[in-house]
């Protein structure tokens, strides 16, 4: 929950900046197409994983039990 609460409340830029100077800080040296495919990727993830928990929990519980006794 704090990784998609982050993750969605900051500038994709300012994401783009800490990859890529905080490796850079701990010895870990990745070229630029590299750091961005990266920070995009863990971006896209925050912003799916919330678009499926969205889906989820717009399903009426009533449809669910419904669902699953058919199991």
């Amino acid at each position: 929950m704090a990784y998609v609460e982050v993750i969605r409340n900051t500038p994709f830029i300012v994401q783009l900046f800490y990859v890529y100077f905080g490796l850079v800080a701990v010895g870990i040296n990745l070229d630029a197409y590299t750091v961005a495919i990266l920070t995009l990727t863990i971006n896209c993830g925050a912003y799916c994983t919330e678009i499926i928990r969205a889906g989820i929990q717009s399903i009426h519980r009533g449809q669910s039990e419904a669902g699953l006794s058919w199991a």
